[in-house]
């Protein structure tokens, strides 16, 4: 036990200084942040919608048919489903899930959620469709901008998503939805 304390005072006594992060220069960009976040979103298999009012039950009936339980973390969009009330082995019946995004990112396509809108962590991932809502003015053009927007401190869990989920094998198939949301939309709102 001796050599045990002896280890653990000698590591508590050479600890590596701390030093504050480097800085660094803002990056430039010549693209305008929505259309390259468009553009981006769209190659990796997402869409987008240019959104001026708020977006209905009947639009998203529209858009993803009939008869599908919603769930929806926005206020303006009824849920027809109370995933307060699911247990977790319960959440694959869920179509359609609507949330809203802090930051989207135009230089990768994604958008960023913390746990702040999830009343399920896997809400995103377990879902058949994910529709984002991201205000216009929080399309950032780069990484170093989202980070500077984000408080990492606030939340326990949150995650930058970037289109549906996919997958390819050796011989190069891709499958959409293998692992998780089989479509991604986002909404802008301006």
């Amino acid at each position: 036990m001796e050599m045990k304390a002896d280890i653990l005072q000698h590591i508590r006594k050479n600890k590596a200084q701390m030093l504050p992060l480097p800085e660094y220069a803002a990056f430039s960009y010549d693209f305008h942040p929505q259309e390259k976040f468009i553009e981006l979103l769209g190659a990796v298999g997402g869409k987008v919608l240019l959104q001026n009012d708020s977006i209905t039950l009947d639009q998203l009936s529209t858009l993803f048919g009939e008869g599908k339980s919603i769930y929806s973390g926005i206020e303006d969009i009824d849920s027809n489903l109370e995933v307060s009330k699911l247990k977790a082995h319960e959440l694959h019946k869920i179509d359609l899930v609507v949330l809203s995004a802090q930051v989207a990112v135009a230089e990768n396509g994604a958008c960023y959620l913390d746990e702040s809108v999830l009343p399920h962590r896997v809400l995103p991932f377990i879902c058949q469709h994910l529709i984002l809502v991201v205000e216009a003015d929080s399309i950032v053009g780069n990484m170093h901008e989202a980070m500077e927007k984000i408080d990492l401190s606030k939340a326990g869990f949150s995650v930058f998503i970037a289109g549906p989920s996919k997958t390819a094998d050796i011989e190069q198939s891709l499958v959409i939805g293998a692992q998780g949301a089989r479509s991604l939309t986002v909404f802008i709102k301006n």
